[in-house]
């Protein structure tokens, strides 16, 4: 409910503290900047303590060519930090292939960090990854980046359903025999329901 509530912008949640998310506060240089270095010191402080935490950096393709992405890459694996960076790279998004951000993975390698490329729209691929870089992380691994590679649903004309990851997910659990449409409606309006909830709530 907090997640949701922070989602939909009301500004006297707790959310961000309660679920231990560092908020973007700004989407300019500087901003991001200082998102990013709260993010390392955090992942520092985890380090040193010892407590076992990691730390998320979420992010779009565009931002990996800022310096300040760069340099909290670069610190991150020079010091072995428990975090890990997403990258969104849309491969169907042109902007991105004019910004210069090249190959994701290649260039973090040639920081030191440990890269894993995964297709975005592929939820079973995507929950594997992430498991095994929070165990990798955990076990004083060092720092991992993650470049996964959506493709959006609208917008783009040479898309079609079957890139949906709802799609690819109904398909993965019927070649497991653990999909039926009646089971698929009841998580479906369960969730309609709980989520027409928290929007009510957030409007009162």
């Amino acid at each position: 409910n907090d997640v949701i509530a922070q989602m939909y912008g009301r500004a006297s949640t707790t959310g961000w503290a309660a679920q231990n998310i560092i908020g973007p506060s700004s989407r300019t240089a500087s901003g991001q900047g200082e998102l990013y270095a709260t993010a390392g010191n955090v992942a520092l402080t985890s380090k040193r303590e010892e407590a076992g935490k990691v730390v998320m950096v979420f992010s779009g393709a565009a931002a990996t060519a800022s310096e300040p992405w760069r340099q909290a890459v670069k610190i991150a694996a020079r010091r072995s930090l428990p975090i890990i960076f997403v990258v969104e790279n849309n491969p169907w998004a042109g902007a991105h292939a004019k910004n210069g951000t090249g190959s994701l993975t290649l260039k973090a390698q040639t920081d030191g960090l440990t890269t894993i490329t995964v297709d975005g729209n592929d939820v079973v691929a995507v929950y594997r990854v992430a498991y095994e870089s929070l165990e990798r992380v955990r076990r004083g691994g060092g720092a991992v980046l993650i470049e996964a590679k959506p493709y959006r649903q609208h917008g783009q004309v040479l898309l079609n359903g079957a890139r949906d990851p709802l799609t690819h997910m109904e398909r993965y659990l019927t070649a497991k025999k653990l999909y039926t449409a009646r089971w698929r409606n009841g998580i479906a309006q369960e969730f309609s329901r709980d989520l027409a909830a928290v929007v009510k709530g957030l409007a009162s």
